[in-house]
């Protein structure tokens, strides 16, 4: 069963993702670390990550280094979202990271069909 991991400290999405894995009766966990966020991929079938690539507390780009860099590997896919305005980090992300970037009001949008995608 797909598992949704949220790492971000932006309530608002949070919620909004809250509301979205409820609908779809999807698991989600909230998870603040590399080492868990990592373990909980590792646990779950079929894990779908979202990082805040805003956030200046948690390094979206670190987490999803460490999601792609694990050993033994794990399989998740991963999907960040940006302020449009935030180039920086856009470009920062860079290929192979995630599975997409969306802009933050892009993200609201595809987030159902995101977590009705079949495991990689």
């Amino acid at each position: 069963m797909l598992t949704a991991l949220a790492c971000m400290n932006d309530l608002l999405f949070l919620s909004k993702i809250m509301e979205a894995t409820k609908a779809l009766s999807v698991p989600l966990r909230s998870l603040k670390t590399a080492e868990k966020l990592v373990a909980a991929c590792r646990e779950s079938e079929g894990p779908v990550v979202f990082l805040d690539l805003d956030d200046p507390r948690l390094d979206a780009i670190t987490l999803a280094r460490a999601i792609r860099s694990a050993d033994p590997k794990v399989q998740a896919s991963i999907y960040g979202f940006v302020s449009h305005v935030n180039e920086d980090r856009i470009q920062a992300a860079g290929v192979g990271l995630f599975d997409r970037i969306f802009s933050r009001g892009q993200f609201v949008r595809a987030l159902p069909e995101l977590l009705g995608q079949q495991p990689r």
